[in-house]
């Protein structure tokens, strides 16, 4: 069964055996630097994060549609599944990454294709989300026929039962950019670029084990580069990372199909 680790999208931004999951993933290509995330929650809430939340959201508001890698890492499991391939992650969980080329377009469409992934047959499914529904062409003889999918369907989650389409950056931008309770918890750099990192607390409406979300905020452009999720025991247990990203200034609405 397949069962794509998702964004985000992403990139889409990776715990176990001792170490961080970010550096034990390294795509064919891609710009590897060692991301620096604070151990536990810093403070109380700031405007400053605050602010940068909203200058987010703008940035995104204001392209057309962008292109981008995601690298994506997620660990079991809330309401997830196991895959019989997964890797083992550590006491009774699993995890799994996933490397999606993606497009998106105005007003919410994404067309993405899984390039690599720990789970072998994902690997050249093809997904377009688009409004609230899906099309997948399948890899090999069933991508013939392009499949319709509701946005909740099975091969549409990712190993903690998160809908793809909940984790696309313009959904985690939605989702976030209002917080009144964030904070600025450090910088880091990803693909090149200086992000700035804005912790969000205690979300537990998306998922009941994560504690705490982090975002990753290109310094300059506002662009969001980095998205991680972490339980009340500090481990990681999703993370998208976004390269290589090209946005497209305008209001011009393309049609992306499979």
């Amino acid at each position: 069964m397949l069962r794509p680790t998702v964004f985000l999208l992403a990139a889409l931004l990776l715990g176990g055996c001792g170490a961080d999951p970010s550096d034990l993933f390294d795509p064919g290509g891609a710009v590897r630097e060692p991301l620096q995330y604070p151990s536990e929650g810093h403070g109380a809430p700031d405007q400053d994060a605050i602010d940068r939340l909203i200058a987010m959201e703008r940035a995104q508001r204001a392209i057309a549609g962008a292109s981008y890698t995601a690298r994506v890492y997620s660990r079991g499991t809330f309401g997830g599944a196991k895959p019989k391939d997964a890797p083992w992650a550590g006491g009774a969980e699993w995890e799994g990454r996933t490397v999606w080329e993606a497009e998106f377009a105005k007003p919410d469409a994404y067309r993405m294709k899984a390039i690599d992934s720990t789970t072998r047959d994902r690997v050249g499914l093809r997904v377009l989300l688009e409004g609230k529904g899906a099309t997948l062409r399948y890899p090999g003889l069933r991508g013939l026929v392009a499949l319709k999918r509701d946005l909740q369907h099975e091969d549409l989650l990712d190993f903690r039962g998160h809908a793809l389409a909940k984790l696309t950056p313009q959904a985690t931008i939605a989702r976030l950019a209002g917080s009144g309770t964030a904070r600025l918890v450090g910088q880091t750099r990803l693909d090149g670029a200086v992000l700035d990192l804005i912790e969000i607390p205690r979300t537990p409406a998306f998922d009941p084990e994560v504690a705490r979300e982090v975002v990753g905020i290109e310094r300059g452009s506002a662009h969001l580069r980095l998205h991680a999720m972490y339980d009340a025991d500090g481990r990681k247990v999703y993370e998208q990372q976004i390269l290589g990203l090209k946005p497209q200034a305008g209001q011009a609405v393309v049609k992306l199909t499979l």
